[in-house]
C-alpha cells in the first residue's frame, strides 16, 4: 500500500481536470507519481521537499543523452489546499508549453541519433565487407567500429572508429609492411587530385525524416 495516499488520490483528481491524462505512481511508497498522456507527454508529481503543503510537478521526459539548455527543466509548485482543478490549471498555464517543447527538441534527437546510428552501421558493413576477416563493435550510444587483425598479413591490424552519421571516421593501423604504407599513400594522393569522396551517395543517408530500411 502507498504509504502516501493523499497524494495518489490528488493526482488522480488533477489528471482527471487534465485532458487525456492518467496517474500512476512510479516508486514503491507512492511518494512520486506520474502523469502520461496518449501523445507522450508526462509530468512528474510529488511533495516539495521542504514544505509538504505543496506539490512540485515537473516534466518527465524519455530517456536520451539530450542535453538540457538553461531554463528548460521547467517546474513548478501549486499549494495542495488550492485543489486538483487549480493545480491542474497551473500546470496548463505554467508547465505543459514548456515541457512540451522540450519535449519536441528531444525526439528530434533521438531521431537524429537513431539516424546517424543507422547510416553508421551501413557504412560499417561495407567498409568490414572489404577488409578479410573484420568485425563490427557498436557502443549502441554514438561510435560504430570496424575492428580487424591479420598480423602476419598485408593489412596488418587496427580499426576503422565512424562516428556521428557515419559520414567520417578515424583510421587506425599497425604492422603494415612499407608496400601497403605506399598503396596507402598512393590512394590519398590519388583522392586530393580526384577532389573529395566520401563514398556514401546522398540517397543513402538516412534522416530522422526518413524511416531506415528493414
Amino acid at each position: 500500500m502507498a504509504r502516501d495516499p493523499q497524494l495518489a488520490e490528488l493526482a488522480r483528481a488533477v489528471a482527471s481536470h487534465l485532458d487525456g491524462f492518467t496517474a500512476r505512481t512510479v516508486d514503491d511508497f507512492g511518494y512520486t507519481l506520474r502523469l502520461d498522456h496518449p501523445d507522450g507527454r508526462g509530468l512528474y508529481l510529488h511533495r516539495q521537499h521542504n514544505d509538504g503543503g505543496r506539490v512540485e510537478i515537473v516534466g518527465a521526459y524519455p530517456h536520451s543523452d539530450y542535453h538540457f539548455r538553461t531554463g528548460e527543466h521547467v517546474s513548478i509548485t501549486v499549494a495542495i489546499t488550492r485543489g486538483p482543478a487549480v493545480i491542474s490549471r497551473e500546470i496548463t498555464r505554467r508547465l505543459l508549453p514548456a515541457c512540451t517543447q522540450v519535449l519536441g527538441k528531444i525526439h528530434a534527437h533521438i531521431a537524429k541519433q537513431t539516424a546517424d546510428h543507422a547510416n553508421r552501421t551501413r557504412a560499417a558493413k561495407r567498409l568490414a565487407a572489404l577488409i578479410p576477416g573484420a568485425s563490427i563493435h557498436d557502443d549502441g550510444r554514438h561510435t560504430t567500429t570496424v575492428r580487424w587483425y591479420a598480423d602476419d598479413e598485408p593489412i596488418g591490424y587496427g580499426h576503422i572508429e565512424l562516428g556521428a552519421a557515419g559520414t567520417t571516421g578515424t583510421f587506425q593501423a599497425r604492422s603494415l609492411p612499407i608496400a601497403t604504407l605506399e598503396r596507402l599513400a598512393t590512394t590519398l594522393a590519388d583522392l586530393l587530385v580526384g577532389g573529395d569522396q566520401t563514398g556514401l551517395m546522398a540517397d543513402e543517408v538516412i534522416r530522422p525524416d526518413r524511416q531506415p530500411p528493414i
